[in-house]
């Protein structure tokens, strides 16, 4: 509701400029409607002139805001222009008088005459003018609450700006389409608002800032805030740019920085929007809503939770008036039901036939419909079955992995802490073991990471945070980090990737890394070599990561990648695996939009593949 409400103070405000705009310019209007009014009463035969001048009294009438007059105008108009049979003057007097009822909220009236409108600019193909229509009706249908009709006129509105290369017209559309979007999941949702914003962003005009302000209030909400500062900055930039002050877009800024207890700047921001004193609503909820959070970071918890008390109370206040508007909105809803209701009792006699096949056509397709619906749950009744099958077979995986992999260097530990314990053997051979022991639980901590990372990604999601950056930092760190495995095995890794700048999470690009770079450790002999390169491919860069070992079967080979039924063999030296490191990197690939893939011949060596987005 209160992104509806959002919509209806953008479109008063720009109400609201053109008021003040046309206040400046008062008494030059009144001189043009005197003006008007005089040539109108001299008109004695030129009707259509007549008409033309009504409507020009109108518009100047509106712009003064003596709206008691300019509906008189718009009604002598239309009157005249239904008389005469003048299709488009009356077309223009029904769309004037559709404006006026918007100003007054009297939404039904708005919609009688906009249609009534629609069809004469249909029936004489006035493209134009059905353009305008179409975007005042997605207005109203948003006021109104009817998500279906905002999206079939947004979807008119849009392709028509596509056609006209009218890019700001083409933004609010599409921004409309996607606020009446029946979403999913939170995700379908962000992605939608930034494509808005990305498409919005080479006009830089209110609209951008707008749609900007939307998305930053929309990660806040998803408790995001250092996604939110980005669109918040740029909104504060767009401001600073043109000297205009919001305390709104402030105190956005200071509850994303309270969020992250950065007090300081949260402070800051804070103080910068209540500049004003004369707050909106739902400003002040957010200014109270931070400055307890502010005071609980402080851990002054008797301060932070009066202005909670605050928040609060203000919060049902705002409930309750929202409450009022849901019942008024409800009844003119009634009464447009109730009159609708009465026109088709007047029309039943000539209708009752064609509603007749009407019934037969629904009932066909409903039976259609069900039959369908029964097919769908039928398949998916089998996908489901299929999928917990799939989930049988990966549990039996991993337990057989905690049971054998984890238990057995744990227990090989235990039983030398014993022997140790009682004296039993000598210093040699302790030493021995434990260099023995300490490469098993090496690899130990390796498959716990790996097995961690996947079930998290499995049950929860890890958290897909893409940003632009170099790849060479975190590979080279990466490889720094497998450094002493590679040196134990005598195996030389060579890194001729050059600095790339990439779109991607940077802590799954860091594990894809690694966990290939292991698994060509794993596999080389002493003496070997690991060679990582990397090339352009279109718009993704495509990396490389070669070693000259054991190489792999062909039944390996097709059961790569697939946890259900992947069989890992033993590394060179011994090195237990599951395969789950690369289970995991294929995901985490997919994830960031690339592709992974390898090349291998047993005895020869193995080369994997993947490609990850370069940044524009």
């Amino acid at each position: 509701m209160r992104h509806i409400l959002k919509l209806k103070i953008l479109f008063f405000f720009w109400l609201l400029c053109c008021t003040i705009i046309a206040q400046q310019n008062i008494e030059y209007r009144i001189d043009q409607i005197d003006s008007l009014e005089q040539v109108l009463a001299s008109i004695k035969n030129d009707d259509l002139q007549k008409c033309n001048l009504l409507l020009a009294l109108y518009d100047l009438c509106r712009k003064s805001r003596d709206f008691e007059k300019s509906e008189n105008y718009a009604n002598q108009a239309l009157q005249m222009a239904q008389k005469k049979g003048w299709q488009l003057e009356e077309g223009r007097a029904l769309v004037a008088l559709g404006n006026l009822y918007m100003g007054k909220e009297q939404y039904y009236s708005v919609h009688v005459n906009y249609k009534k409108a629609e069809k004469i600019f249909l029936k004489i193909n006035e493209k134009d003018r059905l353009y305008d229509l179409y975007h005042n009706l997605m207005i109203l249908f948003t006021f109104i609450y009817d998500d279906e009709n905002v999206a079939h006129y947004a979807e008119k509105v849009l392709k028509e700006a596509i056609e006209r290369e009218d890019k700001s017209i083409e933004i609010i559309a599409h921004y409309f389409l996607v606020h009446s979007r029946n979403h999913s999941d939170e995700q379908e949702m962000i992605d939608d608002y930034i494509n808005v914003f990305q498409k919005a962003l080479p006009l830089e005009d209110a609209y951008t800032n707008h749609i900007a302000l939307n998305c930053g209030r929309l990660f806040i909400n998803l408790n995001r805030p250092r996604e939110a500062l980005y669109y918040l900055h740029w909104v504060r930039v767009y401001y600073e740019k043109r000297n205009f002050h919001s305390s709104d877009l402030f105190s956005n800024l200071a509850k994303a920085y309270a969020i992250l207890q950065e007090n300081d700047s949260a402070e800051h921001y804070l103080r910068k929007s209540i500049v004003d004193g004369n707050l909106p609503t739902l400003t002040k909820l957010k200014v109270f809503f931070t400055q307890s959070f502010i005071e609980a970071n402080k851990k002054n918890y008797k301060n932070s939770l009066e202005l909670f008390k605050k928040y609060h109370k203000l919060n049902d206040s705002l409930n309750q008036a929202q409450t009022s508007s849901e019942i008024s909105r409800m009844k003119n809803w009634h009464e447009f039901e109730q009159k609708d209701r009465e026109n088709e009792l007047l029309q039943f006699g000539k209708e009752k036939r064609k509603k007749l096949i009407w019934f037969l056509s629904g009932s066909l397709i409903m039976i259609l419909a069900m039959f369908a619906i029964a097919l769908f749950l039928y398949r998916k009744t089998v996908e489901k079955n299929r999928e917990l099958n799939n989930l049988h077979t990966v549990k039996d995986k991993l337990f057989s992995v905690i049971s054998h992999d984890v238990r057995s260097p744990l227990s090989s530990l235990l039983a030398t802490l014993k022997l140790a314990n009682r004296d039993l053997i000598d210093h040699q051979t302790q030493t021995l073991l434990l260099e023995d022991i300490s490469k098993q639980v090496d690899d130990t901590n390796r498959l716990i990471e790996n097995l961690l990372c996947w079930s998290t990604n499995q049950m929860q999601g890890i958290n897909f945070v893409p940003i632009h950056f170099d790849i060479l930092h975190i590979i080279q760190a990466t490889l720094d980090g497998l450094s002493h495995i590679a040196n134990n095995k005598n195996v030389k890794i060579i890194n001729n990737i050059k600095n790339q700048q990439v779109f991607a999470d940077p802590d799954m690009f860091s594990i894809i890394v690694r966990n290939l770079t292991m698994n060509a450790i794993k596999y080389s002999s002493a003496q070997g070599e690991i060679l990582l390169n990397s090339e352009k491919s279109e718009n993704n860069l495509i990396i490389s990561i070669k070693d000259s070992g054991t190489g792999m079967s062909q039944e390996i080979q097709n059961n790569l990648f697939k946890l259900t039924t992947t069989k890992s063999q033993p590394g060179t030296n011994n090195e237990k695996g599951t395969g789950l490191g690369l289970v995991l990197s294929s995901e985490f690939v997919k994830k960031n939009g690339g592709e992974i893939w390898f090349t291998s011949k047993e005895g020869e060596g193995t080369t994997f593949f993947f490609s990850v987005k370069m940044s524009v």
